[in-house]
């Protein structure tokens, strides 16, 4: 399909936690008051995020292997160690958490949507095109890393 390893996670990300922040300037009739700690719920979200994407990302830095998701014919080892044995894709748990961030901090029922179609669309159109090319690479090990480790968390 198309829209497969189409839109990178990251830009796609910040595309989304822009809209949400627009939507609340522009159409602030979509802003709901939920709790008066919001904002503080918010800054705990994005800081969870970067705890999981940044690790991630140092992960494939120091493994000298691609983050870039959209080429991932170009992994060159099976990143496994650290936080990636809790999650294979802490990356885009943390992207996830910062819309959750956004939506928490705007209150904008926009954001609540993303939220809830983000983990599907990624599964569809980034992860399960990853994980064909990953098994076909790696084999008998990237099978193994997915009977263990979970896919988000």
């Amino acid at each position: 399909m198309t829209l497969e390893l189409l839109i990178p996670p990251l830009p796609l990300t910040l595309a989304l936690c822009g809209i949400i922040f627009l939507a609340a300037h522009f159409v602030p009739v979509s802003n709901l008051v939920f709790s008066h700690t919001q904002g503080e719920w918010a800054i705990a979200f994005w800081v969870i995020s970067l705890l999981f994407v940044i690790p991630a990302a140092l992960h494939f830095f120091k493994a000298k292997t691609t983050v870039d998701p959209r080429y991932p014919e170009k992994s060159q080892i099976l990143v496994i160690n650290g936080i990636y044995k809790f999650s294979r894709n802490p990356m885009y748990v943390g992207f996830w958490f910062a819309i959750i961030g956004c939506t928490l901090f705007t209150g904008n029922a926009l954001g609540g949507i993303f939220t809830l179609f983000f983990i599907p669309y990624m599964n569809r159109f980034q992860i399960l095109p990853e994980e064909r090319h990953l098994k076909q690479k790696f084999g008998e090990a990237y099978t193994d890393y997915c009977l263990n480790v979970r896919r988000w968390l």
